[in-house]
């Protein structure tokens, strides 16, 4: 893991899950445990192409939730034919904003960004390999 010097990186990994209910939900959960310095604010975390905020659980344990499509209440319409897919097509909507992550990364790697200071400069440490745990299917 590289990066900043009072940004310790104990653990890292993502786990993807599926909600047990038609329409609840999936996405992948990115665990992790650090020892940081006061004036560091986590921030985000770049994984997979998306960006998720980080949300600090206690203890040096930190969160970031990634929404997944699959099992959602418009897919499983989709999937049961009850919703036209063309209706989608048609419908305007507006271009998705392209993820810019703030350095390079390869599959199987992470980005932390972080603020720092009363200033609120802004950094990042890139996580160089992420344990991938089985998924969790919810009951």
């Amino acid at each position: 893991m590289s990066g900043v010097q009072d940004l310790e990186v104990k653990e890292f990994y993502a786990q993807d899950w599926v909600a047990g209910v038609c329409g609840g939900g999936s996405g992948t959960n990115v665990h992790f445990t650090c020892n940081c310095g006061e004036d560091l604010q986590l921030e985000r975390v770049y994984y997979k192409k998306g960006v998720a905020n980080v949300q600090k659980k206690g203890n040096g344990s930190y969160v970031a939730r990634f929404r997944g499509k699959a099992n959602s209440f418009e897919e499983m319409e989709r999937m049961r034919g009850l919703r036209d897919p063309d209706a989608e097509e048609r419908r305007p909507r507006p271009p998705s904003p392209q993820v810019v992550i703030p350095c390079d990364i390869s599959e199987g790697q992470a980005v932390i960004t972080y603020k720092r200071g009363s200033q609120g400069e802004e950094g990042h440490f890139k996580v160089d390999r992420v344990e991938v745990r089985e998924l969790i299917p919810y009951m």
